[in-house]
């Protein structure tokens, strides 16, 4: 029993709070912080992933035209992540409830 509400304590706490916190972070707060981009602090130059936290965040926004200036490629890594992110959400939800009724039945 206490299992099967630790595992639904994490589906909800993971799966649903996560991208509600993810959307009242401030986008001022990201855009003043220095890169920790490795491969800028040594070559000098912006590497391809530069700017796609700052871009998936501003998406998460709904500011369309700074998620494009931060990052392209977020064209193609939104879509992904949310997929992967759904993909899990539904395979745990399916393992709590498998859980459930094993232990019921």
């Amino acid at each position: 029993m206490r299992n099967s509400k630790l595992l639904f304590f994490k589906v909800i706490s993971l799966y649903i709070l996560l991208p509600v916190t993810l959307f009242f972070i401030p986008l001022s707060s990201l855009q003043n912080l220095p890169s920790l981009c490795l491969y800028k602090a040594i070559f000098g130059i912006e590497c391809p992933g530069c700017g796609i936290t700052r871009a998936l965040l501003s998406l998460l926004h709904f500011n369309l035209y700074d998620t494009l200036n931060y990052n392209r490629l977020v064209v193609i890594v939104f879509p992904v992540l949310v997929y992967i992110f759904l993909k899990q959400a539904f395979f745990e939800i399916m393992r709590l409830l498998n859980f459930r009724n094993n232990r019921q039945g």
